[in-house]
């Protein structure tokens, strides 16, 4: 038969367009996971196994990093597929930068050892140190020594990044630490760090009540402890401003705040049972400091200018109009 032979006739228009996730949706469908409070988003995708649609950043689904091509199951006890292994290998290799891609420092390292056993076994934590360089100015305002770029010698900004990493290769940002250290020489006053702020996104998805919190508890409570093996002897939290956009949450300034507190208080106990901390209060703590100091943490590990300080961050995303779930999917 030539037919059989024959090629088949291309369609009209051309090439077929592949089909848009979302664009099938209907209108009335709504993500089970925000149905309390709906997010305001137009990245869905559906589960091939059950046929829900959710929001693509309410189950880490990551559609610029994994494609088209990966197969979604939601592995809700009602899909049909829960638990499949039917994920397409050839796709689980993001091929985008991931979390676990970013290098690792010791203190990276350490804070996401102490999430073992915390965490949801299903749900990795990822721990980053994202910026770590001599800052501008001297934190005690004085004239400090230089380096050959002109920044200061004794004081160092840090911002350490918390996520969630799933197996389809999607982050979620629950967390930004930014600190600023102050080591001076022999002499010259002590050693002290200013915690500038603490984003939280109160977006852990969580196996267990409480399990994002005390995650969150449980990194910060590991920098105190750090910072004590290094010889910091105070740490101090900077007042919330009441007017800054919260970086990583959709709720309001005074509810982000609150949550940061909660978990400063928690991570503040914790490193006291430790005996990390000697004393603390919301403003912060006196820490007990190793006989032996380790003596400063190296900087420059990671100079992502973006993450320097949360005003910066704050500028980048205006700058591109980001909210905050775009920053969650990029």
């Amino acid at each position: 038969d030539m037919g059989l032979l024959m090629p088949k006739p291309k369609p009209a228009g051309g090439r077929r367009r592949k089909r848009k996730r979302g664009a099938d949706r209907d209108a009335s469908a709504k993500c089970p996971v925000c149905v309390e409070h709906p997010l305001q988003d137009e990245r869905w995708v559906k589960c091939d196994g059950c046929s829900t649609w959710y929001h693509q950043v309410c189950v880490l689904y990551n559609e610029l990093a994994n494609g088209r091509k990966l197969r979604f199951f939601c592995r809700t006890p009602q899909c049909q597929k829960r638990n499949s292994r039917q994920l397409n290998r050839r796709y689980r290799k993001a091929r985008h930068p991931t979390s676990p891609m970013l290098p690792d420092t010791p203190l990276s390292t350490d804070l996401a050892a102490r999430t073992v056993g915390v965490c949801r076994a299903d749900r990795k934590v990822v721990v980053k140190e994202v910026y770590a360089a001599p800052a501008e100015e001297c934190m005690a305002g004085a004239d400090s020594p230089k380096d050959a770029s002109g920044k200061c010698q004794c004081c160092t900004r840090r911002t350490v990044a918390g996520l969630q990493h799933t197996v389809t290769g999607s982050d979620l940002l629950f967390m930004l630490l930014f600190v600023d250290e102050h080591t001076p020489a022999p002499g010259q006053g002590p050693w002290r760090a200013v915690v500038q702020e603490l984003a939280v996104s109160g977006m852990y998805e969580e196996a267990s009540q409480d399990e994002g919190l005390r995650v969150e508890a449980s990194l910060l409570s590991g920098y105190l402890a750090d910072a004590s093996r290094r010889g910091i002897e105070v740490v101090t939290v900077a007042p919330a401003t009441e007017d800054a956009t919260p970086l990583i949450s959709s709720a309001d300034a005074a509810e982000c705040a609150l949550r940061a507190r909660e978990v400063w208080l928690q991570a503040a106990e914790q490193a006291q049972q430790e005996q990390t901390v000697a004393e603390f209060d919301g403003g912060g703590a006196k820490l007990r400091c190793s006989e032996m100091k380790e003596g400063r943490a190296a900087a420059s590990v990671r100079d992502c200018q973006m993450m320097e300080s949360a005003d910066k961050l704050r500028g980048f995303l205006a700058s591109r109009q980001y909210g905050f779930t775009t920053l969650q999917m990029a």
